[in-house]
């Protein structure tokens, strides 16, 4: 996940295999495209009760 540092701009992670900074390719925001990713990706799109 990126982590926002004082500039208020995202600390992009480093690729694990070349080491190369990685770059933010999407955002999604639509709460029926993020169920629809999650779901392409195999993740649960229920919400988590609370206790």
């Amino acid at each position: 996940m990126y982590k926002w540092t004082c500039g208020m701009a995202p600390d992009v992670p480093e690729c694990p295999a070349c080491k190369g900074r990685m770059k933010l390719v999407a955002m999604i925001t639509e709460p029926s495209n993020i169920a629809r990713f999650l779901t392409a990706l195999g993740e649960p799109t229920d919400v988590a009760g609370r206790c």
